[in-house]
């Protein structure tokens, strides 16, 4: 009779078995039994990972929080008068458009479910979504559209953005989910208004003008977005130091992964750094790239680079200065600029570069109309060719005419300054004499922009992801509160962009820009510089945010995508491919 020996995963799942046969055992036996079980235990996980990667997939979960740091306080959570970048950062959490800028700077409709445009592009008739519900469960209707678009239009309201409304003759409710806007002159851009918070008007119908700034809904704000307000704790000094809100279970764009959201107000970038570096916030927005290097790197973080369509140029004002109205002696600065050194300096490399009126990732963008690369040489050349003559202090002139210009901008913008201060020392090269000159940023409208008292200035055109040059650069802007900072004249531009204003096709859009973009380019009234780029930095922890790098038309919009955020996952079993 044959005993039959017991079998290794035998002893190894029969504990008794394997303690009477690891007593049995030497101690050589002993240390190679340990080894293999460990290896089988390894084995065992090992291929068990494999099967969950190769079974199951990654995907959100609901649950969780995130908090934001944010600079400055949100004196109102109003869509119509939020005007601190903390108040735009809670309306883009709580409130909706009938159309929004997603994230790839395009306009999508939002609460609105489609439009309809006349082929004159004077009447644009909106229809809602039936299933878009304000927080405290009323249905949007089309009064709510109605009242808050004559609270911008009324001017007792004192709306910053009322002006952009005066186009609109009438507005009209055709039924409770149809809105008709009829305006005085054809507008391609219409629908960029549009993109405004709407406010409920069983809440806000009964706020008088006088009413509409104190009223407790502009700090107790009843929405449409995907969180909804449940708290908020103040200083003894009535500071408000956050707010607590909560996920809407009812949003039309499906509810936010993300349960709980905290937004948390910070006086300066040292707090709020110091804040996200000790982990009491998940994210943070940076105006200035250059705070980017006090981020503590050994935290795992996701840095997201969002493309803002402004842009910083220098605005030459001809009527003011002798030698800028000499087209060589823009040309020659314009090629004695080197945008890259800018860009080191000024933002640690996070800016994009500029060589015309659009940016690279607009639409109607032409790549071929493009202000010359950096080539001093060619730009000192230029200058001997035309009869600019060194002097003995390195100053060209000609014909009494002094190449020496003064360069405004804005003292509470290092940004700026800094620019400012690399860029007079680049045209020194080139025997051109920059004195700047630095204003405070209260009085530099009035005393500087307005007036157009400058020979030249350092400062931003602030366009929209829609491209509308019109208010940049047509020759009626050139006064006033107008955005021409060049005083920019071209019958042949003026006629393009008013054409634009009433062209809707896509393809006749792009072959006017393309013209428009030419023209300036040739002419350099301007040298343009630089884009900014806003950093959005996180914890590595949420996702969902998207790509690396994407484009907002502003920093709020950072939020379009927020209910597809999330911080916890499950694993779900894998579709068959």
């Amino acid at each position: 009779m044959s005993i039959t020996k017991p079998s290794f995963l035998t002893i190894l799942f029969s504990p008794r078995r394997l303690y009477q046969v690891l007593r049995e055992m030497t101690l050589i036996e002993k240390l190679i039994t340990v080894v293999l079980v460990l290896l089988v235990i390894v084995a065992l996980v090992w291929w068990g990972r494999i099967l969950v990667d190769h079974l199951m997939d990654e995907a959100p979960q609901f649950g969780g929080a995130y908090t934001e740091g944010v600079i400055g306080q949100p004196r109102f959570i109003n869509p119509l008068i939020a005007h601190t970048e903390a108040g735009k950062t809670m309306t883009n959490l709580i409130y909706n458009g009938l159309f929004a800028y997603d994230h790839k700077g395009k306009l999508v409709s939002d609460l609105a479910e489609r439009r309809e445009v006349t082929e004159d592009l004077k009447t644009y008739t909106v229809v809602l979504r039936e299933d878009a519900l304000w927080h405290d469960g009323t249905p949007v209707q089309a009064d709510d559209v109605v009242m808050t678009v004559n609270m911008i239009r009324d001017v007792s309201y004192q709306v910053p953005s009322r002006l952009q409304w005066t186009n609109v003759v009438k507005i009209e409710k055709i039924d409770d989910r149809t809105v008709r806007f009829i305006l005085e002159e054809p507008s391609a851009t219409f629908l960029q208004n549009l993109t405004v918070g709407i406010l409920p008007a069983h809440i806000w119908g009964d706020v008088t003008a006088e009413q509409f700034q104190l009223s407790e809904f502009n700090t107790q704000p009843i929405g449409t977005g995907p969180y909804e307000v449940v708290d908020r704790t103040t200083d003894e000094g009535d500071r408000i130091m956050s707010y607590e809100l909560s996920a809407n279970e009812d949003y039309y764009r499906n509810r936010p992964y993300i349960d709980q959201m905290t937004i948390k107000f910070y006086p300066n970038y040292d707090n709020l750094i110091a804040a996200f570096n000790q982990k009491d916030v998940d994210g943070i927005g940076l105006d200035f790239p250059e705070y980017i290097d006090q981020i503590n790197v050994e935290n795992d973080v996701s840095i997201y680079k969002l493309s803002v369509p402004n842009y910083v140029a220098t605005f030459f004002n001809r009527n003011k200065s002798a030698a800028l109205a000499f087209s060589e002696v823009r040309e020659a600065l314009t090629m004695a600029t080197d945008r890259n050194e800018l860009i080191d300096q000024v933002f640690t490399g996070n800016a994009e570069r500029v060589g015309g009126p659009l940016l690279s990732w607009m639409d109607g963008y032409n790549a071929q109309a493009q202000q010359s690369d950096f080539d001093r040489d060619k730009a000192n050349a230029l200058l001997d060719e035309k009869g600019w003559v060194r002097g003995e202090d390195g100053i060209r002139q000609k014909d009494g005419t002094r190449l020496s210009f003064t360069l405004q901008t804005v003292v509470k913008l290092p940004q700026l300054m800094l620019a400012a201060e690399v860029l007079s020392g680049q045209w020194r090269e080139i025997g051109a004499e920059v004195v700047v000159q630095e204003h405070e940023i209260s009085s530099f409208n009035s005393t500087v922009l307005q007036p157009r008292e400058y020979d030249a200035v350092l400062f931003a055109h602030q366009l929209t992801a829609t491209p509308n040059l019109f208010p940049f650069w047509h020759s009626s802007q050139t006064t006033g509160s107008g955005l021409n900072y060049s005083l920019y004249k071209d019958d042949g531009v003026d006629t393009l962009l008013t054409e634009l204003t009433k062209t809707a096709a896509d393809d006749q859009r792009m072959e006017k820009l393309s013209k428009v973009q030419k023209a300036i380019v040739e002419d350099v009234p301007a040298t343009f510089l630089f884009s900014p780029i806003y950093l959005y930095v996180q914890g590595a922890q949420v996702q969902g945010v998207g790509e690396e790098n994407f484009r907002v038309n502003q920093p709020k919009d950072r939020f379009y995508n927020v209910h597809e955020w999330f911080v916890k996952t499950k694993h779900v079993r894998k579709e068959n491919e």
